[in-house]
């Protein structure tokens, strides 16, 4: 389940940024929200775009660490400079979504009765046909063409965010 993200316009104190480690200085505004049930961690973070939340952030179920492997995936595709490199960061969330989908089928199939839990495997299922999809993205590209085109990066990040996750 993920966090709701509340927006302060103005702090009634003075707060320090959780990503950026600035100052947030009384009357300022800024966003927090308290990932989990009943969580006493309040995370504040201040209102520059660079500091927004991340899925991951938001979430404390196993989901967090599939969209932790997709939002790494989007950082290391910007220091791609070939099309090797940008395989290897497929190839790499491919296998983080993998390992979330093997925890939510394992979860599934231990379940009472033999019968497996309906939401966990559709979201093992789910999980695999994203990672079959940069599976698909990867062996599509063509090694021979060393630099990596701007065309083909941006492309890759299309693929990344058009993955279908709750």
């Amino acid at each position: 389940m993920s966090a709701r993200v509340k927006h302060v316009q103005r702090a009634q104190k003075e707060y320090t940024c959780g990503k950026c480690r600035n100052t947030i200085a009384k009357g300022d505004p800024y966003r927090w929200a308290k990932p989990g049930f009943r969580s006493k961690t309040k995370l504040v973070r201040c209102m520059t775009p660079a500091c927004t939340f991340r899925p991951s952030e938001l979430d404390t179920s196993k989901m967090s660490d599939a969209y932790a492997a997709i939002e790494g995936a989007g950082d290391d595709l910007g220091g791609c400079e070939t099309i090797e490199d940008a395989k290897d960061v497929f190839e790499a969330c491919a296998e983080g979504l993998r390992g979330v989908a093997g925890e939510y089928q394992e979860a599934s199939d231990q379940w009472a009765d033999g019968q497996g839990h309906e939401e966990w495997q559709e979201r093992a299922d789910m999980l695999e046909e994203a990672a079959q999809t940069l599976d698909d993205w990867a062996g599509q590209c063509d090694e021979d063409e060393p630099p990596l085109p701007e065309d083909v990066r941006a492309e890759a990040n299309d693929c990344l965010m058009q993955l279908e996750l709750p």
